[in-house]
């Protein structure tokens, strides 16, 4: 085995961690032979870090900035993340092994942008939902998946299962007066998910390739500015992506559709959400710290691309950008990498 450590804690008794790092070698390059052609490049196997763990009574704060370093990613934990860890692991990844000394100290994680944040389970998350004349109002901000999709079962019609590999993805959405089908593909295309429907059976599980609306659209600087790359991309996912990431409240409501391009550059969230909306064609309303969106009496909305449909974009004519004023050096920030 490669890397093999110990490390050691000190505590009422001595303790001894052995954590071992396994990774899956390539396999011997076999030189070519005469019936190869001759710059043919030989593949070999990719690395896959592994660990294996065997402690007891280990501080949780120690083993989980151990599994942070090894790994090499960056880890912000919470203050009251307390408690010790009894486990032993044999060749897992760092998704499970987090998993195993987190789950049973009643702490969860997430991984964004090379940086694991602890928290305890349900900090920050809500979930609120009602069905009511065949309309939807979903308002989710961190909740788990499945628990999304428990809550629509019991109140719906339909059956919403959700495949095992995405059942703890994150959700943050808000819409409103929307069809069940249409605010759970909306969920889907905003969470990179695949959504199938079979005979009243809606399934969630990972999109196989990647796609447009799989991009990441929106992003936000350090002094909270957003921008927005888009291509032809559904209005809805942009906007969902956009309060995902701001923390901005967007109610969206049935009828919202249609596919627009933008290049959009530092702009307070409420002047993207209202470009955004002019270029589908749609209005914008704020109430309450809610910026509603929703199609115009007597709008012709539709899918991009149709005549008179929503498909629009941002261009030299079209697009507003606002710049931030240079700081006192003279320089501006950095645009927020996509």
């Amino acid at each position: 085995m490669n890397g093999m450590g110990r490390v050691r804690w000190e505590g009422a008794k001595f303790m001894t961690v052995a954590i071992c790092f396994v990774w899956v070698l390539p396999a011997f390059a076999v030189p070519p032979t005469s019936a190869d052609p001759p710059d043919t490049p030989i593949k070999t196997a990719e690395k896959i870090p592994t660990i294996s763990l065997d402690v007891s009574g280990a501080d949780v704060r120690d083993i989980v900035s151990a599994l942070a370093s090894n790994f090499k990613v960056n880890v912000a934990l919470p203050p009251d993340l307390a408690g010790t860890v009894t486990v032993v692991l044999k060749d897992i990844g760092l998704r499970e092994a987090l998993k195993a000394v987190l789950d049973p100290l009643g702490y969860e994680w997430e991984m964004r942008e090379s940086v694991i944040y602890v928290r305890k389970k349900g900090e920050g998350t809500r979930l609120q939902a009602s069905f009511d004349a065949g309309k939807l109002m979903l308002d989710a901000q961190r909740a788990p998946l499945q628990d999304v999709a428990r809550l629509l079962s019991s109140m719906t019609a339909g059956n919403v299962v959700v495949d095992e590999t995405v059942r703890d993805i994150p959700v943050t959405i808000s819409v409103k007066d929307i069809d069940l089908g249409e605010g759970l593909r909306l969920l889907a295309t905003s969470h990179k998910l695949d959504l199938t429907e079979d005979k009243g059976t809606f399934l969630f599980k990972k999109k196989s390739e990647m796609d447009e609306t799989q991009k990441e659209m929106v992003a936000v600087d350090s002094e909270g500015l957003v921008s927005v790359r888009a291509q032809k991309s559904e209005i809805a996912a942009i906007l969902t992506q956009l309060a995902s990431k701001t923390g901005v409240s967007v109610g969206i409501e049935q009828g919202v559709s249609g596919q627009v391009t933008a290049d959009l550059k530092y702009m307070k969230a409420s002047e993207a959400i209202g470009t955004l909306a002019e270029l589908a064609g749609m209005n914008v309303e704020e109430k309450g710290g809610v910026y509603q969106v929703f199609k115009p009496e007597g709008a012709a909305g539709g899918a991009g691309g149709e005549v008179g449909g929503g498909r629009r974009e941002a261009n030299s004519e079209t697009k507003r950008s606002a710049t931030p004023p240079p700081a006192a050096d003279g320089s501006r920030p950095a645009a927020a990498a996509f």
